[in-house]
């Protein structure tokens, strides 16, 4: 009986150390929150390039470069 009873304790311990360490999010979640802050980083990345290419275009063709 007290086995028993030690081994319920110990289960519960752990269980709560788990619930207390867990992490908020899982590994796959992370894994797609990053993959959405690269894409957004690529896009800006694109899109300032772009903005920089039409001003070098409007230089040159004004003469001013």
């Amino acid at each position: 009986m007290r086995d028993c009873r030690v081994y319920l304790v110990a289960r519960q311990l752990s269980n709560s150390a788990q619930q207390r360490f867990h992490p908020c999010t899982s590994t796959s979640e992370s894994y797609a929150l990053l993959y959405k802050l690269l894409v957004i980083l690529a896009l800006l990345l694109i899109l300032t390039q772009q903005i920089a290419v039409q001003a070098l275009l409007r230089k040159v063709r004004w003469g001013d470069y």
